[in-house]
């Protein structure tokens, strides 16, 4: 029985055929889709396995105000991710939202995002660089958000259907999680190929051209969810239809659009109300709590910490995080769906391995620390690897889970106000990313700052 359930969910799973009209997804489609997570996941693995360090080693900024500026930013940035929410599920009030759609129409973006993000990797050390550097975060996730927002809420609102959310979920959780091992690997590959600045173990540069390929990507795979994606309103004349006698109702009732604006933060704080997404957001918030800060920190703790028994330079601490994350995503992410969708295994089950592992892994991490005295080179190396190898098994199963059970979170809301507002539960689910950021990037900054 458990078998025929299998080969069934795998069979639904890798199908070949879209029906629009029945929120059924071709695979090739949903693989469109889900890849530009891929670009979103690279540039925040990116940011923080290398930003901290670019910053205090290439841009002249101590620890503590680096990620003062970090965390500054992404506060300006909580407040302006609502409000682009907002913004996506009222879009169709304009002409630009009428003809293209109210998520698809803000992939233009994806350029203007792609472009801040190779500035933020210009070395410009001395004088005001912290001011260069906080601009150019503010503006990349003024765009990124004006993308992502939209994004995000398109499998809720182009398919009810459970497996095909959690299909379109799942390839997420895959593009994402292949993104960090990427991430890791590029710059590795320019670091060997441009030489180490002055007194450095790399190059500056090396993060630079980095973020250039990676917005390219980005700008690519953007092309990829407008052209597998599409507006479940506009491809069927009755729904226009009656979303237009909606807009001309409203347009009736004189609603400007400062009270919209308004009714819809509103909106968002009602999402609180819902117990599923309060739950959900904490689970959110801690998990990736602890990958931010594992990312964050390891490169540093790989390099720093055990001096002088074992000498690593970045690049080669960026590859013993990155080759096992490359194997786990590629091994786990169709069998992670399938646990998923397990009766018996489920989100609830997976949390609590994935935590579990998590925690053991960083105990371990400390242990091998404390005792590095009575270690060797050999053993210290090994260690790490194999704690980073066992910490990867739980990041992976944790890590997509979030945006896997997602899109069923605005079903509820549907049930309980009648009303499809996607948009304004994933710019929830933004804000909290945002204020995970701040948390986690302030307590590092202050304790390495503390430290020296």
């Amino acid at each position: 029985m458990v078998d025929n359930e299998k080969i069934n969910f795998f069979r639904e799973f890798f199908s070949f055929k879209t029906n629009k009209a029945e929120g059924v997804i071709v695979f090739h489609r949903a693989l469109g889709i889900g890849s530009w997570d891929m670009f979103n996941g690279g540039t925040g693995g990116l940011i923080g396995s290398w930003l901290l360090y670019f910053m205090t080693s290439f841009g002249g900024v101590n620890p503590g105000l680096a990620a003062l500026l970090i965390s500054a930013r992404l506060v300006i940035d909580m407040f302006w991710a609502p409000a682009v929410a907002v913004i996506s599920d009222n879009f169709y009030h304009f002409a630009l939202g009428r003809k293209y759609g109210r998520r698809r129409f803000f992939l233009i973006f994806a350029i203007p995002t792609s472009i801040a993000f190779a500035a933020m990797w210009i070395p410009m050390a001395g004088g005001l660089s912290w001011l260069y550097y906080l601009v150019s975060f503010i503006l990349f996730d003024f765009c990124l958000d004006l993308v992502l927002i939209p994004w995000e809420a398109i499998p809720a609102e182009i398919t009810s259907t459970y497996t095909q959310r959690n299909k379109m979920g799942s390839i997420r959780m895959w593009a994402s999680g292949l993104a960090q091992p990427l991430i890791a690997f590029v710059p590795t590959l320019f670091m060997k190929l441009l030489p180490a600045e002055h007194g450095m173990q790399t190059s500056a540069w090396a993060l630079f051209a980095t973020a250039c390929v990676w917005g390219v990507i980005g700008i690519i795979f953007t092309l990829f969810v407008y052209f597998s994606s599409w507006d479940p309103i506009l491809i069927s004349k009755e729904k226009t239809e009656l979303m237009l006698r909606h807009l001309d109702e409203e347009r009736k009732r004189a609603k400007t659009p400062a009270r919209l604006f308004l009714e819809n933060i509103a909106n968002l704080l009602l999402t609180l109300r819902i117990k599923t997404f309060r739950k959900h957001l904490v689970l959110y918030f801690s998990t990736f709590g602890i990958i931010d800060s594992f990312t964050v920190i390891f490169v540093i703790f790989a390099t720093i910490s055990f001096l002088p028994t074992l000498t690593l330079d970045p690049a080669q601490a960026a590859l013993i995080l990155a080759t096992p994350l490359l194997i786990m995503t590629i091994a786990y992410t169709p069998f992670g769906a399938w646990l998923f969708n397990h009766p018996k295994i489920g989100p609830r089950l997976l949390y609590l391995i994935g935590f579990g592992i998590g925690i053991l892994s960083c105990i371990t991490y400390g242990i091998v620390y404390f005792t590095r005295g009575s270690l060797s080179e050999a053993q210290i190396t090994g260690l790490i690897i194999f704690t980073t190898c066992v910490f990867t098994v739980g990041r992976n199963i944790i890590g997509g889970l979030p945006w896997v059970v997602f899109p069923l979170i605005p079903d509820i809301d549907m049930i309980i106000h009648k009303e499809q507002r996607a948009g304004v539960f994933a710019g929830a689910m933004t804000f909290v990313r945002k204020f995970t950021n701040i948390v986690f990037n302030v307590v590092i900054g202050a304790v390495m700052g503390a430290a020296g």
